[in-house]
């Protein structure tokens, strides 16, 4: 956890619990499965879950969020710490004001 909380990517294999932060490949292979099936991948609501640091530069979080759309990703789940409402609710303002205009 510590390394999650510390390193922009990371992967992990224990005895309960495996990632390894491959985005991309997996949904390259989902695209191929999709194709398989004859599913068409863009009929797929792609989600991926995000990190709202409260001190991260909005340019990276704009930069971050344009890539994941590059992958195909159309909706993201904002997750941020929750000391209280107050600063809960300031984290929120600021991605509203300043990420997401530009995104």
């Amino acid at each position: 956890m510590k390394a999650c909380w510390r390193d922009e990517r990371v992967s992990h294999q224990g005895e309960f619990l495996r990632f390894d932060a491959k985005m991309k490949a997996g949904l390259a292979e989902l695209a191929t499965v999709c194709g398989q099936t004859g599913r068409d991948v863009k009929s797929l609501t792609i989600s991926a879950r995000m990190g709202l640091p409260a001190r991260q530069d909005s340019a990276a979080l704009v930069g971050e969020i344009r890539e994941l759309a590059g992958l195909g990703v159309s909706h993201v789940i904002l997750e941020s710490r929750v000391r209280d409402l107050d600063d809960l609710t300031a984290i929120y303002e600021k991605f509203a004001k300043q990420v997401r205009p530009r995104v």
